[in-house]
């Protein structure tokens, strides 16, 4: 999905199934919608164009149920591998308050991970603040 649109496509019912989320107990029973698309692929099918990786306890995880070798330490090799990383312009990493580690990533790899180089006027504070979220959550190193 073009990024310009994915605020449109995240709440208009023409791409979306619509799913909510069962009651998180632990949250006053709160729930969330869950990115659905109607397109084979769903959610990834709308995800703007992000590329992220799972947090270390994920894979950590995984390798704790018997698979050996799909620990962080185990895949954080092939992330890098995967990935030429191109750190987004100085102006914008101030606009947008955008940190990364520069050792978390590789620069060699055939998967061209970037920052926009423009952000799109219909993209609302919110979301230039989910961005940066989002970015944060992402783009540092899991110790």
């Amino acid at each position: 999905m073009i990024p310009g649109y994915v605020s449109k496509a995240m709440i208009d019912p023409a791409y979306q199934w619509g799913i909510t989320s069962q009651p998180v107990p632990t949250l006053n029973n709160k729930t969330w919608p869950v990115d659905s698309a109607k397109i084979v692929g769903g959610g990834s099918a709308i995800n703007g164009m992000f590329f992220d990786r799972g947090s270390k306890e994920d894979y950590d995880s995984w390798e704790k149920l018997g698979n050996k070798g799909w620990g962080w330490e185990g895949l954080e090799p092939y992330f890098k591998k995967s990935e030429t990383f191109h750190p987004p312009d100085p102006e914008q990493a101030r606009e947008f308050d955008i940190e990364y580690d520069p050792e978390a990533h590789g620069y060699t790899g055939p998967i061209q991970a970037a920052f926009p180089n423009f952000i799109y006027p219909q993209l609302s504070a919110l979301s230039r603040h989910r961005i940066v979220a989002i970015s944060r959550l992402t783009w540092s190193r899991s110790d």
